[in-house]
C-alpha cells in the first residue's frame, strides 16, 4: 500500500489474512468498512477469517478456493486447498471455530475512502 491516510473517516479496508499448517499456505482478503484504522480492522479481519465470516461473507478473493458449508445448529466446516512451495496441495478441512489456530499473518492491502452521498 503506497498511502495510509489516517483522515479518512468513512473508508473501505481491504485486509490479506494468511493461513498456514506446516508448509502449506494461502490467503483470503477480506473487507472491512467503518471508521475505525489499523489494529482495530486487522482484528476484526482475522475474526472474520476465523468465526464470524459464516453469517456475513465479506471474502472477495481467496487464493484457497474457501467455502463454508452450513451444517446446521450453527456449526460450519471451512474447506478449502493450501500449497505448499513445491506446488504440492493440502485439502483443507476445520471447524470455523479453529480457523483462528491457521491464521500466521494479516495486512492492510488497500484502504479507500467510502462516498457517502454528500460533500463533507
Amino acid at each position: 500500500m503506497k498511502n495510509y491516510d489516517p483522515n479518512i473517516n468513512n473508508g473501505e479496508h481491504t485486509v490479506r489474512v494468511y493461513l498456514q499448517i506446516w508448509g502449506y499456505k494461502g490467503s483470503v482478503d477480506v473487507v472491512v468498512r467503518g471508521n475505525c484504522h489499523g489494529k482495530t480492522i486487522i482484528e476484526t479481519a482475522m475474526e472474520a477469517v476465523s468465526d464470524s465470516f459464516c453469517e456475513d461473507d465479506e471474502f472477495f478473493k481467496n487464493d484457497i478456493n474457501l467455502r463454508i458449508e452450513d451444517l446446521g445448529h450453527e456449526k460450519y466446516i471451512v474447506r478449502g486447498i493450501l500449497t505448499d512451495d513445491a506446488g504440492k496441495t493440502l485439502e483443507l478441512e476445520e471447524d470455523a471455530d479453529d480457523m483462528q489456530t491457521l491464521i500466521v499473518g494479516a495486512e492492510i492491502i488497500e484502504y479507500e475512502q467510502v462516498k457517502t452521498g454528500r460533500e463533507d
